[in-house]
């Protein structure tokens, strides 16, 4: 189930559960605000942690400290940084930076994932600013330069509200009746499932109710032997990780550490932890794994290589920021599966888990992954989904 409680902060919009507001008697810039680190999350030496120059400079790379922001409110409410200097985005380029004696730039914000955002795009650019890893921060592409590469940028602190779960859209209404000055819907004298049976509407009788029982056996399989009809798409009821660890085989009790990149390599293993909703129980729940092309995302990118295949293991204790290879306890294999760029895959099916975490754990057989786990457009990711 997705979660998109977005806290925005627009030029002209008024204060309301949803916008980060600390209480009018606090300072932003006060301990116990609202306030923030930041990481960026990108291919090669384009992710880690945001710093700034001296200038006010968002830049990633460069041994720089972590920068430090803040909610600032005012007549232009936004972000400033540690000196109050106000957070823009440059004319023309667009690159995001802080600058002494001008007010934030509106529009910026923060998911309740942590997720950071411009009027609630996800995606940023980093461009080099020379060839020793060091890279400044826009939100589009600098026209001429060939490197930029796509990033995200994801908040540390206590600029976030927590994730709630959305009200599911109401169920489509049932046609209208016919007003009264129409003619009654066509009838045909013709037999009905071919029965005589004399006048009788002109679309089929319902089905009856299958004898098969819907509950299947785990495995992907109704008690009746057919294939369990799971959609591998997030066109339903889903949920996505709360947390995403990294297990390194070659470093067993070296912690990764919470990550918002799938990691999967001969050598890495991810563990990802799913809070399943109460809401579930007595429904069939599926495993989805979707690599879709390239070409076809909007708000993330990955790096593949090789071929094979993903395992999937379900942990028999939910993981930890702390959990390494060595201490990640039993687990229980659910299935090997071919992927792919333009893959979806259906890895389980099996009863809910209704009120519990889970944590499943995804090796791979011959690839090597790095991914950004997005449920924009086109998703991309592990997903727990209600068949």
């Amino acid at each position: 189930m997705r979660s998109t409680l977005i806290s925005t902060i627009a030029l002209g919009t008024s204060a309301s559960a949803s916008v980060l507001v600390p209480p009018p008697d606090r300072h932003p810039l006060t301990s116990g605000a609202c306030n923030f680190s930041l990481t960026a999350h990108g291919p090669g030496s384009a992710s880690g942690t945001i710093g700034q120059l001296i200038d006010g400079q968002n830049r990633i790379g460069g041994g720089l400290p972590a920068g430090s922001f803040y909610l600032w409110l005012g007549p232009n409410p936004g972000f400033v940084d540690a000196k109050k200097r106000g957070c823009i985005l440059t004319p023309g380029t667009k690159q995001w930076q802080c600058d002494e004696g001008v007010g934030p730039t509106p529009g910026f914000g923060i998911n309740c994932d942590g997720t950071f955002h411009y009027h609630g795009n996800p995606g940023f650019y980093a461009c080099p600013v020379n060839d020793h890893g060091e890279w400044n921060i826009y939100t589009q592409p600098v026209t001429g330069q060939k490197k930029c590469v796509p990033i995200k940028i994801t908040a540390s602190g206590n600029c976030a509200l927590p994730c709630s779960r959305p009200v599911p859209p109401p169920p489509q209404s049932a046609p209208h009746a016919p007003p009264a000055h129409l003619p009654p819907p066509a009838w045909n004298e013709t037999d009905c499932h071919g029965k005589k049976e004399g006048k009788c509407p002109s679309r089929p009788r319902p089905s009856p109710p299958s004898e098969c029982p819907h509950k299947g056996d785990g495995k992907g399989k109704g008690q009746c032997g057919k294939p369990a009809s799971c959609p591998v798409d997030l066109n339903g009821e889903y949920e996505f990780p709360h947390l995403i660890v990294p297990l390194d085989k070659y470093n067993r009790d070296t912690p990764g550490g919470n990550r918002f990149n799938g990691t999967i390599t001969p050598q890495v293993c991810s563990a990802f932890n799913f809070d399943i909703h109460p809401d579930s129980a007595g429904k069939t729940c599926s495993l989805i794994f979707l690599l879709p092309l390239q070409k076809d995302l909007e708000t993330s990118a990955y790096e593949f290589s090789g071929e094979g295949s993903l395992t999937f293991n379900r942990l028999i204790k939910p993981v930890e920021r702390g959990t390494t290879w060595n201490n990640k306890g039993a687990w229980q294999h659910l299935s090997t599966k071919p992927v792919r760029p333009g893959s979806s895959t259906l890895a389980w099916t099996g009863p809910c888990k209704a009120g519990k975490k889970i944590s499943i754990e995804v090796c791979s057989k011959g690839i090597e992954l790095e991914y950004f786990q997005d449920w924009n457009p086109s998703p991309i990711g592990l997903y727990v989904r209600q068949c």
